[in-house]
């Protein structure tokens, strides 16, 4: 039978005695009722236990009876329900106080017409100019203007402020705005637009959802809120059949979200409805001479401008890009876009082009004359930025696919003449992209630090290099010494600018990580081969030897390597398992 508590066994007793004697004195009555102890007086073990104590001293009741040597009482001073909601309410008046920039006891807040925004819009800074060779033009998305400092004025513990659905507060827009402009952002997506001067919610919360991933920092926390405001507004903007372009721009938006932060599924999902909403608008058939007139009967009809033609030319290669990456590099997904020859959307022009009417540089020939060396669309010396992005991705997504099926063939007895057909012509179309693109070094004596990199000219190189490594990869590994050679000379040029982004400090694309990862498997390839050489035919020491050099360069350039996918992995958790491939390998081997 259990024990209870002094002042509940007497407290019992009392009431037994009341019922059976009513004429008990109260004298007697109250000498045995306990008096209830005051808060905070209980002594810590009691406390903790969460039992009643009866305070005495140097051991309680519970105590003693638990068999506890001695209590511990510390002094306890509570406070009032109004001394802490007046503390609440001033730590609040302090945050807003914060974000509006204004002095907490300069404001009435009994009058909230003297609250006023006044804090500084951050000023963002040109870029310079690439130069192109002759006969391009300087306008267009080279020109967008850098974000100056990232200034954080909000407190996101106020992110329950956001939740209505007014505009944000012009600190943040403005801090989210200038994001969008900054090169990590444009080396991950083309150019956008400014979500301050966009009327389409949508369009408007995606961008800014855009912006918060591309900020960091505390606002990533933001991104739930602009998350659900982006998919609320784009099924309400669906259902109206209101601003079909908004709501094309916000949905590859949110599918380039997804696939930026792991969520791969989401991504390729979402983009695939993007996709063949696309399909439905007519955008992949906008191409002379009637720039897509046919589709009139289409929703949106045709393009009323040619600045509106060419918003449609780039949510289209937008859309078609990620579709194509997204699926083949996210889980070998398959592609949601038609045929390549059903394709006749233009290439990207420059911006200068849409504003000026200027379409004479654009021709009918589209996806698959990039694959034909004859018709002259892998030469590129004079395209856009934004078509030096989407060629370079195409070739890469072909090339991926075409070296897995050259390796079946190869390694098989029946071999597939097409296979080897459009391998040869892929070949040949990234050959004359590669040497066709302008040098991210002007000349070899140039101080490589001081240089100002265009963030679609570093993509092109690098993309297009992977391109080439992807294509001859597997038959390297099956023995094609010719695939080997190219392989090497491709691993050779993407170092060369792998240095370069080391040097200058530049952003880096996610989609890097491909060809940083071919690269490491092609350096690791190579100095296995040559370790086994100087290994078997010399002994030691082997530091005279060229081959003992080359591997020393090769494991240099595997450290710069690893640096770079290192910071991409900082940023892109999905490129960590390959970051610790290789520093398995270089550990296991070197």
């Amino acid at each position: 039978m259990s024990v209870l508590p002094a002042q509940i066994s007497d407290a019992g007793a009392l009431v037994s005695t009341r019922r059976s004697h009513p004429a008990s004195s109260p004298a007697s009555s109250t000498a045995v009722v306990p008096r209830r102890l005051g808060k905070g007086k209980s002594c810590l073990h009691c406390r903790n236990k969460k039992r009643k104590c009866d305070g005495k001293q140097p051991v309680c009741g519970p105590c003693e009876q638990a068999n506890i040597p001695g209590c511990v009482y510390t002094g306890f001073r509570g406070r009032s329900m109004i001394k802490i909601l007046q503390g609440r309410e001033r730590a609040l008046q302090e945050k807003i106080a914060a974000v509006l920039g204004q002095d907490v006891d300069s404001v009435d807040w009994a009058d909230p017409n003297s609250i006023e925004i006044i804090a500084p819009t951050p000023r963002a800074e040109s870029l310079p100019q690439f130069q192109f060779p002759s006969g391009s033009s300087s306008g267009g998305s080279v020109g967008s203007a850098s974000p100056g400092p990232m200034i954080l004025p909000i407190e996101v513990s106020l992110s329950k402020y956001y939740e209505s659905d007014d505009f944000p507060p012009p600190p943040l827009a403005d801090t989210l705005a200038n994001a969008l402009r900054s090169p990590k952002c444009r080396y991950a997506l083309p150019e956008l637009s400014d979500p301050r001067e966009t009327n389409d919610p949508a369009l408007r919360n995606a961008l800014f959802l855009i912006g918060c991933h591309f900020h960091g920092g505390d606002l990533v926390t933001l991104e739930p809120l602009f998350l659900k405001r982006a998919q609320k507004e784009s099924y309400v903007s669906l259902a109206q059949v209101k601003g079909f372009l908004d709501y094309l721009e916000a949905s590859v938006l949110l599918a380039s979200y997804f696939y930026l932060t792991g969520r791969g599924l989401e991504g390729y999902n979402q983009c695939a409805s993007t996709m063949h909403f696309a399909i439905a608008c007519g955008l992949h058939t906008i191409a002379p001479p009637s720039w897509g007139a046919e589709s009139s009967h289409l929703l949106g009809g045709a393009p009323r401008t040619t600045m509106e033609l060419g918003r449609r030319v780039r949510i289209w290669w937008m859309t078609f890009t990620l579709d194509r990456w997204g699926g083949r590099f996210s889980g070998g997904l398959p592609s949601s876009c038609p045929d390549d020859d059903r394709i006749s959307t233009i290439w990207p022009l420059w911006t200068e082009d849409y504003r000026s009417g200027n379409l004479s540089n654009a021709t009918d020939h589209s996806v698959t004359s990039l694959y034909r060396p004859e018709t002259g669309v892998a030469i590129v010396g004079n395209d856009a930025p934004e078509s030096l992005r989407v060629k370079s991705t195409i070739l890469l997504e072909r090339a991926s696919t075409l070296g897995e099926r050259a390796a079946a063939a190869f390694i098989g007895t029946n071999l597939n003449n097409n296979v080897w057909h459009d391998f040869h012509t892929t070949d040949r179309a990234l050959a004359m992209f590669i040497g066709s693109l302008p040098p991210l070094q002007p000349h070899d004596n140039a101080d490589i630090a001081s240089l100002a990199v265009h963030p679609e000219l570093v993509y092109a190189h690098v993309i297009a290099n992977g391109a080439v490594i992807q294509l001859h990869n597997l038959l390297a590994k099956a023995g094609s010494s010719n695939s080997n050679d190219r392989c090497l000379e491709a691993a050779q040029a993407a170092m060369n600018v792998a240095r370069i982004i080391l040097l200058t400090d530049a952003a880096m694309s996610v989609t890097f990580a491909v060809t940083w990862f071919s690269v490491s498997q092609i350096l690791g390839r190579e100095m296995t081969s040559l370790k086994n050489t100087y290994e078997g035919n010399y002994s030691g020491p082997y530091e005279g030897h060229l081959e003992y050099q080359r591997v020393q360069m090769f494991k240099a350039d595997l450290k710069t390597l690893l640096g770079l996918m290192r910071r991409l992995a900082d940023s892109y958790t999905s490129v960590s398992p390959q970051v610790n491939e290789i520093q398995r390998w270089v550990d296991k081997r070197f």
